[in-house]
């Protein structure tokens, strides 16, 4: 999911670039769900996306507070064989489009508008 335009705001200027992709959770409660990782935008520019792991979840911004019962880790919703299985994910509904936008921005217009980076 992307934006196709974005209002002409300096900070916002690189959403169109932006994306947030959900797949098909396969395990547990999650199974039939769909996810996608917490991978917050950069706003230093120095690299595209900082992508945080499970034991990051209490350094996130306070707009996150409605989403950490959705939270989980990657290893919990999907079989994984890379080193991401740590990485914290969001489990959302398969149709819940309203939440999928709002994790968009959540995860990259708030963090670029307000310059947050997370301690690596």
């Amino acid at each position: 999911m992307r934006p196709r335009t974005t209002p002409n705001v300096k900070v916002w200027a690189e959403l169109p670039d932006r994306s947030v992709t959900f797949s098909r959770a396969t395990k547990g409660e999650a199974r039939g769900k769909w996810y996608c990782k917490v991978a917050l935008a950069d706003p230093t520019g120095a690299k595209s996306r900082d992508v945080i792991r499970g034991d990051q979840r209490g350094d996130l911004p306070p707009w996150f507070g409605a989403l950490k019962g959705r939270m989980r880790t990657k290893q919990t919703v999907r079989p994984t064989k890379g080193n991401d299985g740590e990485d914290l994910v969001v489990v959302v509904a398969a149709q819940d489009h309203a939440t999928m936008i709002r994790l968009f921005f959540a995860t990259k217009v708030w963090i670029l508008k307000e310059g947050i980076s997370l301690e690596a």
